[in-house]
């Protein structure tokens, strides 16, 4: 009877963790490939340019986005009001507006505005330690040193979203 119980109970293991073990396995794998990514980041960029606020809201991730560094999270739904309104977060990514509308000084270019005035590069990396994360780079094509901002990707819910923009 023990002999039972313990097989009953090594089955019941293996039934309740073992599935969960497989499904870990196999998630990673959901989100694609590197190349996934770089599609995905290439089409936020040309987000950027085109002053698509449609996209970026689409790829921003439903728990929430950080914008900069050291920044609190902000959800979804305020980053796709500022989009809307073109306040805050907008005008970081698109416009170098100050918030009552007025143009701010050339000292301080949103990320469309650097990202425009030449020509960029991307490089995609895996986040250290944290295997569903990737790191995409924007860097000045003829100075690869000079980073112009980062894009940090997410997979989550079998695709990739958009959990951070950072900049400098």
């Amino acid at each position: 009877m023990s002999r039972n119980l313990v097989l009953l109970s090594v089955l019941l293991a293996v039934w309740t963790y073992g599935g969960s073990l497989v499904a870990q396995g196999t998630s990673k794998e959901t989100c694609g490939t590197a190349k996934d990514v770089t599609s995905l980041a290439e089409k936020t960029l040309d987000g950027i340019r085109d002053k698509d606020i449609t996209l970026l809201g689409a790829i921003a991730d439903p728990a929430g986005i950080y914008i900069g560094i050291d920044s609190p999270l902000m959800s979804t739904a305020q980053f796709k009001k500022e989009l809307a309104h073109k306040t805050g977060v907008y005008c970081t990514i698109f416009e170098s507006c100050a918030q009552d509308g007025l143009k701010k000084s050339p000292a301080a270019p949103s990320l469309r505005e650097q990202l425009m005035a030449q020509p960029t590069a991307i490089s995609v990396s895996r986040v250290e330690g944290l295997p569903r994360l990737r790191d995409v780079v924007v860097e000045r094509r003829t100075n690869p040193n000079e980073i112009v901002f980062t894009l940090v990707f997410q997979c989550a819910r079998n695709h990739w979203t958009l959990v951070q923009i950072e900049y400098y």
